[in-house]
């Protein structure tokens, strides 16, 4: 019952997840955050390299948005992938680049696909200084596309059809935000699920960010005194 979308803008990669941990009809927790960072470091990683006495200076960062049927599997996939990435640098001296990691979590999706398969579906949004920004959308039978726009979920029957008609391939931030908030209140408006929050985070030249969203609230939640209704119909037997 999970929700995860996300996008590319002019300068910058989105992703949106849901913040709800269902289990049957029971909501166990509102405050869950499903998008995990490749790379534990904060803000932008970059490095150097020489060529023909030229620095050159290449910027990366990405982030991970996983859309599960259980919550194990995100855990255990995401820190699964954050350590191998971690331990090909130390071994290597170099990082992946996202086109790179993309594959790379493919690859083991694939591997592990006949044996003990990972629940999982995935977005994998990045920026590169050269590329620029980029989403990839992975699902559980390890299939890989690199893709404008994309959803996870029963969301995707909602929220395809906005993003054939209102996303622009040079979207600035400001419309891009709008876009998500019109993407959250068709969720609140048609979705049997009540997700009350969102989890936003935004990949660019400048790291990682997060926003924060809820849904909109058709009505405030007051105290109303029920009174039971007056029966018209009822006669009493001096008014006949």
């Amino acid at each position: 019952m999970d929700a995860a979308f996300g996008f590319v803008g002019k300068d910058y990669a989105l992703v949106v997840c849901d913040c709800a941990v269902p289990r049957s009809i029971v909501v166990m927790k509102q405050f869950e955050d499903k998008i995990a960072a490749a790379r534990k470091k904060r803000g932008i990683t970059q490095y150097t390299r020489k060529q023909n006495n030229i620095l050159i200076g290449k910027v990366f960062e990405l982030i991970f948005l996983i859309e599960i049927w259980a919550n194990k599997y995100r855990n255990n996939f995401s820190e699964y992938i954050q350590r191998n990435l971690k331990w090909y640098e130390m071994r290597n001296g170099r990082k992946l680049s996202n086109h790179a990691i993309a594959h790379f979590t493919r690859n083991e999706l694939a591997t592990a696909l006949r044996s003990s398969p990972y629940m999982v579906n995935l977005l994998q949004a990045g920026y590169d200084a050269k590329a620029g920004p980029c989403l990839y959308y992975i699902d559980y039978l390890a299939s890989l596309q690199k893709v404008d726009k994309a959803a996870h979920g029963y969301c995707a029957f909602f929220l395809l059809s906005l993003f054939d008609r209102h996303w622009k391939k040079d979207m600035n931030l400001e419309d891009g935000l709008k876009l998500v908030d019109m993407c959250i209140k068709q969720l609140n408006n048609r979705f049997l699920i009540n997700m009350k929050k969102f989890v936003v985070k935004i990949v660019d030249k400048d790291g990682t960010r997060e926003i924060s969203r809820e849904a909109p609230r058709e009505h405030k939640d007051e105290d109303v005194e029920m009174k039971e209704p007056e029966n018209k119909l009822h006669r009493s037997p001096s008014d006949v």
